[in-house]
């Protein structure tokens, strides 16, 4: 008599734990850790102004720890990642950011976005 209660309950339970790992895995809920991209643009845009040259990039970039690429020969662009910036169940983000120079090697462009990585 006391295992159809049981087993309604057992059932009831993980019917609920299914429900929340499929609500938070479908959810925009993002927890974020360190950098924000916001901020991050706020800082690019004031330290980095369109004219700015390839090694005052670079130095910003060292100077807040962002890794950055620059094997590019011509130096037309450079492209910098922060790493796990934000996480939820489903995937985790990065911010990138893509800074573009004109011929004489002035910045004439930066992006700062948020890219997503599914698990």
């Amino acid at each position: 008599m006391l295992r159809k209660p049981l087993i309604t309950v057992i059932v009831l339970v993980a019917a609920s734990t299914i429900l929340l790992l499929l609500i938070l895995m479908f959810s925009p809920i993002r927890f974020h850790r360190g950098e924000k991209v916001n901020s991050l643009e706020k800082r690019v845009t004031i330290f980095l102004p369109n004219g700015s040259t390839p090694k005052e990039v670079e130095g910003f970039l060292k100077a807040n720890h962002i890794a950055y690429s620059n094997s590019i020969s011509n130096r037309a662009e450079m492209v910098a990642i922060v790493r796990n910036t934000c996480w939820s169940i489903s995937m985790e983000c990065d911010i990138q950011l893509i800074f573009k120079f004109d011929q004489k090697g002035l910045l004439v462009n930066s992006s700062v976005e948020e890219v997503y990585t599914a698990w």
